[in-house]
């Protein structure tokens, strides 16, 4: 089932492989704003130059999970207000029970990251004391 560029039909992202980050970077630009947060603010904060941040917003570049979760640190925000919903991947097309699943499973295990690496440096900061 895959195509001659190698993605799977099956999997909701090999549709439109960049949908998902539009949709985070639309996510992100408007959690940042409404926080009031400048782009060369979240830049600092994560690691990144400003216009890495416009291309992330704008759906140019791509995020690394990690990058994600320094973002949903960097804003206050759960990560799951960041990462994309299927419902808003898939909006204007019909979803299959198969993609809603799979992108379920996305974000916990995303969720699950934040919360993993938060306990760690919890643990981390309380040894240093």
């Amino acid at each position: 089932m895959l195509d001659s560029m190698g993605y799977n039909w099956a999997v909701p992202s090999a549709r439109d492989p960049e949908a998902i980050y539009r949709v985070f970077g639309r996510k992100l630009r408007e959690v940042r704003v409404g926080k009031r947060i400048p782009q060369q603010e979240l830049a600092t904060l994560s690691g990144l130059t400003r216009a890495s941040i416009t291309n992330i917003e704008s759906g140019r570049q791509r995020v690394l999970l990690h990058q994600a979760v320094q973002f949903a640190e960097a804003l206050g925000v759960d990560l799951a207000e960041i990462v994309p919903q299927d419902s808003e991947i898939n909006s204007g097309r019909e979803s299959a029970s198969s993609e809603e699943e799979y992108l379920r499973v996305l974000r916990e295990n995303l969720v699950a990251e934040l919360h993993k690496a938060r306990r760690s440096r919890s643990r981390t900061r309380r040894a240093d004391r």
